[in-house]
């Protein structure tokens, strides 16, 4: 994020984030999303690859959004990682799936919002992982530009 602000202070207008990611943590996801919708810049999103899991919040943060011709997307329910054995009560376990539920609808809405997706269309998304490309018809309204170069020809690096 330090790095993205930089591009601010340094008089920039516009940010071109390059991903390729397999997701991670949904609340950094999360964040770095509310971060990147919140800067006073243009933010140019290209998925250079795969952009995965919570990785398509954080891609769906451009305003202006690209993908490859051969770029996916996959899009699944939210896990809680158990990294240890661990003795679980029942409110701990509520408290999870609370955690899962609630993070779930985050990355709802933001697909709601960002995409042509409607709620119906993601009922099923969370029962089980389906890969998307970029000529998926259901998800086609969140790309403006399907470019095969990673940097937009119009600028020089």
């Amino acid at each position: 994020m330090a790095a993205c602000g930089n591009v601010i202070t340094q008089g920039h207008d516009e940010l071109y984030l390059c991903i390729s990611t397999p997701g991670g943590q949904i609340a950094s996801g999360i964040t770095l999303y509310n971060f990147l919708r919140s800067m006073p810049i243009k933010v140019i999103t290209h998925n250079i690859g795969s952009v995965d899991s919570i990785g398509n919040a954080i891609f769906l943060a451009g305003e202006l959004r690209r993908a490859c011709s051969h770029s996916t997307f996959m899009f699944h329910g939210t896990a809680f990682d158990m990294l240890t054995q661990a003795h679980l009560e029942q409110k701990n376990l509520r408290e999870m799936l609370n955690s899962l539920l609630a993070d779930e609808q985050r990355i709802a809405d933001i697909l709601v919002e960002r995409t042509k997706i409607t709620p119906d269309q993601l009922g099923s998304s969370s029962q089980k992982p389906r890969p998307k490309t970029r000529t998926t018809p259901s998800g086609l309204g969140s790309f403006t530009r399907f470019p095969t170069s990673p940097y937009p020809l119009e600028h020089q690096y």
